[in-house]
């Protein structure tokens, strides 16, 4: 049952003791809410979100020395000598990672595999807006390619993978997967373009950042609105439905 509370639904004590983290939600919201189909306002929604990340980006080495200066901030997780310009400093020590809940299309990694022209994934789009200044990676797997293309995804996802451990990347644009078992001390952020199944799972995907218990921000990019689909008595929330798919498969 949806208002079922299960045992993913508790978040203990222990789990977000975390001062280093710093949780935000970013909300976002369209002037449009009818389209023709649900493949137009998820478009729509795609792109809207796609562009709220890029922007915070430009923002967020600015936002971090704000945030972190907060009263209520403990000194201990300060970073220490913090200035703008690490953010993107060709060593590559301030490090990010995007989540995504698809691997490909508007809320998807990338579409850099598949045979047509269309760039639409989050990776495509953020190259397009900040390409030199962020050293972009990605992560994803493989499930229902051909041969040739999943060993393609594989390799260059392992190599990318490989590469931000050493700090060739400031930010890497993956599926959820990504990170469990790793321990990259310099993560200072990250961004889920959906929200989780659980808190839980925010927490534990959100807490990659800061391992080294020094000041990360964890965000999470939220649309509640319900959609009008023309012709019918449909709505649809976006965000929401992109989670029942993930209960469903």
């Amino acid at each position: 049952e949806a208002n079922t509370i299960t045992e993913n639904s508790v978040v203990r004590h222990e789990t977000v003791n975390r001062p280093e983290l710093y949780f935000r939600i970013l909300p976002l919201e369209l002037d449009e809410i009818e389209y023709n189909d649900d493949w137009k306002a998820k478009e729509a929604l795609g792109r809207a979100k796609k562009e709220a990340l890029a922007n915070d980006l430009r923002r967020l080495p600015r936002e971090i020395a704000a945030l972190q200066q907060q009263a209520h901030i403990d000194r201990e997780v300060v970073i220490p000598d913090y200035t703008e310009g690490k953010f993107t400093a060709e060593d590559c020590l301030m490090a990010g990672i995007v989540f995504c809940p698809h691997r490909s299309w508007e809320f998807g990694v990338t579409d850099r595999y598949k045979s047509d022209a269309s760039r639409k994934g989050i990776l495509d789009f953020l190259q397009s807006q900040h390409s030199p200044a962020l050293k972009l990676g990605w992560f994803m797997g493989s499930a229902g390619d051909g041969e040739a293309i999943s060993r393609a995804v594989q390799q260059d996802s392992l190599n990318n993978q490989d590469r931000f451990l050493h700090d060739d990347f400031h930010l890497m644009v993956a599926t959820k997967a990504f990170g469990m078992g790793i321990d990259k001390p310099n993560i200072r952020y990250t961004y889920h373009i959906n929200y989780p199944q659980s808190l839980e799972s925010f927490v534990q995907e959100a807490g990659r950042a800061g391992r080294d218990r020094k000041f990360s921000v964890c965000t999470i990019l939220h649309n509640d609105q319900e959609f009008r689909l023309r012709n019918t008595t449909s709505k649809l929330c976006i965000d929401r439905d992109i989670l029942t798919y993930f209960h469903s498969n």
